[in-house]
């Protein structure tokens, strides 16, 4: 990038934008989570506040009679940068700690 008089041309600022979101694509996480049905209680507070909505409240009843969340299945083979991406949002609400995040760089 060249500088003259502090002043960035148009066409600076566009490739160095585009870098930058280039980069953070690159370095985004994938993640992984485990959710422990037996500690579950459905209380849902993972499924609002995942931002890629890949967990649900499913349809089998846990030991305690509870309706557990479980991983969407579409969710599990994206490719796409929709799924987990390792934000651990999820885990920080759980009033159980039933949820467990695993991190990997892609």
């Amino acid at each position: 990038m060249t500088h003259q008089s502090g002043t960035h041309s148009r066409l600076d600022i566009e490739s160095e934008v585009a870098l930058t979101i280039t980069l953070k694509r690159e370095d985004r996480l994938k993640g992984s989570i485990k959710i422990d049905a037996t500690l579950c209680k459905g209380c849902g507070l993972c499924v609002e506040a995942c931002p890629n909505k890949i967990i649900e409240i499913g349809t089998q009843r846990n030991g305690m009679g509870y309706f557990y969340a479980v991983i969407k299945k579409e969710s599990k083979k994206r490719q796409d940068g929709k799924g987990c991406t390792g934000c651990t949002l999820c885990a920080m609400m759980c009033p159980e700690v039933a949820i467990e995040v695993y991190r990997e760089k892609r």
